[in-house]
C-alpha cells in the first residue's frame, strides 16, 4: 500500500513475490550458494546478530543487525531504475548495517545467522527477506511475516552429514590431564572433558571447524580440525 498523503499514510510489513519454479531446474534442498542448507526453522532477528547472505550483485556477504522494528519509507518507482514516483511505509522491518552487505540487485535474498546454527537441525535459521537499502543500510522484512503473507514453509532440508571430535585437553605447561574442561565446536555442540582429560564430541556438521577448550584457571585454547562424515 503506498501513501495516500494523509497523516497516518497505510503501513506494510512485507515486499515480497512468489514464483513456482520448474522441476528440476534448482536445488530441492533449499541450499543457498556460499551458505548451504538452511534450517527449517526460523528465528526473529535481534539486536547485533552477526547475519549472511548470498545476493545476484554483491554475492555472499556478511553484516550486523543494528535495528528491529524499525519504521522507515521506502520510495518506488513505475519503471526499472526510473524515478521515485511512489511512497511506501513499512513498519516492524530490521535494519543491517554494512556498507558493503548489499546492492541493487540483491532484492530477495535471504538473510540467515551466522557463527551460530539451530541447535535442533544444524543448520543456520533464516532471519529475513532482503528488500531495500541504502549505501549503508539494508532492509529485510521479517521472514516470518514473510512465510505467513505467502503462505508458505521454509523447504525441509535434509540432516547435514556429521563426525566425531575426540581428543585430550592438557595443562600447556606440564602435559597433565585437565578434568571437566568445557570443548565445544563453532557449531554449537559441547562436552565435559573426563577426569584423564579425554573427550569425544559426537554430532558434528563436517567441515573445517574450530574447536575451543576452557575452563576456569585457564587460557582457553582453539585448534581447527577437519570433520569427516562419519568419521
Amino acid at each position: 500500500q503506498f501513501s495516500d498523503g494523509s497523516k497516518r499514510p497505510p503501513t506494510n510489513t512485507v515486499d515480497a513475490a512468489i514464483a513456482e519454479v520448474l522441476p528440476g531446474q534448482v536445488r530441492e534442498d533449499g541450499a543457498i550458494l556460499d551458505i548451504g542448507p538452511v534450517s527449517s526453522n526460523t528465528m526473529e532477528a535481534r539486536m547485533k546478530q552477526s547475519v549472511q547472505k548470498s545476493g545476484r550483485t554483491t554475492g555472499h556477504t556478511i553484516g550486523t543487525v543494528r535495528s528491529v522494528n524499525v519504521t522507515i519509507d521506502v520510495g518506488y518507482s513505475d519503471e526499472c531504475g526510473g524515478p521515485v514516483t511512489r511512497v511506501a511505509r513499512f513498519t516492524d522491518q530490521i535494519r543491517i548495517e554494512s556498507g558493503s552487505f548489499s546492492a541493487g540487485g540483491d532484492s530477495g535474498s535471504l538473510i540467515v545467522e551466522h557463527g551460530s546454527v539451530d541447535p535442533v537441525t544444524g543448520l543456520p535459521r533464516a532471519v529475513g527477506l532482503l528488500f531495500a537499502g541504502t549505501s549503508t543500510s539494508t532492509l529485510a522484512n521479517p521472514i516470518d511475516d514473510v512465510l505467513s503473507q505467502l503462505g508458505v514453509t521454509m523447504v525441509q532440508a535434509p540432516p547435514p552429514a556429521t563426525g566425531s571430535v575426540s581428543g585430550t585437553v592438557v595443562k600447556a605447561a606440564d602435559g597433565t590431564p585437565i578434568n571437566g574442561a568445557l570443548v565445544q565446536a563453532d557449531t554449537g555442540q559441547s562436552v565435559n572433558t573426563l577426569p584423564d582429560g579425554t573427550y569425544l564430541l559426537p554430532g558434528v556438521p563436517v567441515g573445517s571447524r574450530v574447536i575451543t577448550a576452557s575452563k576456569v584457571g585457564h587460557e582457553p585454547q582453539d585448534v581447527t580440525v577437519t570433520v569427516v562424515e562419519d568419521g
